[in-house]
């Protein structure tokens, strides 16, 4: 009797330990399917930068002949800084994701082992649009810098200043827009004073060799967000390098919202058009 008694837990035990091997391996297999879904996923959202990084060489192509019309040098000039933004956005995001799914995945059970290759070639790829970027910075140089170069004496006097942000922060510096500004500038450095209140300017590097911004932004505004006060120290910075052509008589810039704990997503940037009067 307790030679039956000891079989009958011996299969009982057995039963469930295989039971539960199976529920692992198929859990892991649906992991596996989502992820290879999730790069699949990504790889189209590449082909599609890609084909937009071809419509924009398609229209630098095209560029010289737009030079020679001043009035339609502005708008020129901004789309293709919109498009670096928008592109150095869209890796940023491909590369977090890619991030996530980077590592190789083993799974070992009794009975088989399951692998899924890492994702080099999307990393691949990522770097191959951060080329093509800046192939295209270095079009935009070619094109426009020789005809229309950033000069300290064009910069200085009074700017009409304008600006858009996400109604959710509404922070004591978005306030009194638009509004009338002055400016100073000397070699590459453009300071545009009281922008965001008294004493709180917006200072502007340049390169001079690209009229291209280094750094863009402003000291802290505030001690705290009036979004949230745990948010301390609040600033804002520039998302990406923009082209600044004296010629052109106004500047768009991408400011990304950040605190002394970190900064915001693209989707929480304030823009500021400024405007030579």
């Amino acid at each position: 009797m307790k030679k039956l008694l000891l079989i009958s837990l011996l299969v009982l035990f057995g039963s469930c330990e295989k039971e539960d091997n199976s529920a692992l391996i198929d859990s892991y297999e649906s992991q596996i399917s989502l992820l290879n879904s999730q790069l699949s996923q990504l790889n189209s959202q590449v082909v599609l930068l890609n084909a937009d990084l071809a419509i924009t060489r398609s229209e630098i192509n095209s560029l010289q002949n737009l030079i020679n019309t001043i009035p339609g040098l502005e708008s020129t000039i901004d789309d293709l800084n919109s498009k670096i933004i928008e592109y150095q956005n869209q890796i940023d995001t491909l590369e977090n994701e890619i991030s996530v799914l980077s590592n190789t995945v083993i799974v070992q059970t009794q009975t088989e082992t399951i692998l899924v290759s890492n994702n080099d070639e999307y990393v691949n790829e990522i770097n191959n649009l951060r080329s093509q970027i800046s192939a295209l910075e270095a079009q935009i140089h070619i094109d426009i810098f020789t005809l229309c170069p950033y000069i300290d004496s064009d910069n200085i006097g009074t700017w009409s200043a304008t600006l858009t942000w996400p109604s959710y922060f509404n922070e004591p510096y978005h306030q009194g827009f638009p509004k009338t500004v002055t400016s100073s500038s000397s070699d590459g450095l453009l300071v545009f004073n009281d922008v965001f209140g008294v004493g709180k300017d917006l200072t502007i590097t340049i390169d001079l060799d690209k009229s291209q911004s280094v750094t863009a932004g402003t000291d802290i505004l505030e001690p705290s967000m009036a979004y949230f006060a745990g948010y301390t120290n609040p600033y804002l910075t520039q998302r990406s390098n923009t082209y600044l052509f004296s010629c052109s008589g106004e500047y768009k810039i991408t400011l990304k919202q950040c605190v002394d704990q970190g900064c915001f997503g693209s989707g929480s940037d304030t823009y500021i058009t400024l405007t030579k009067q």
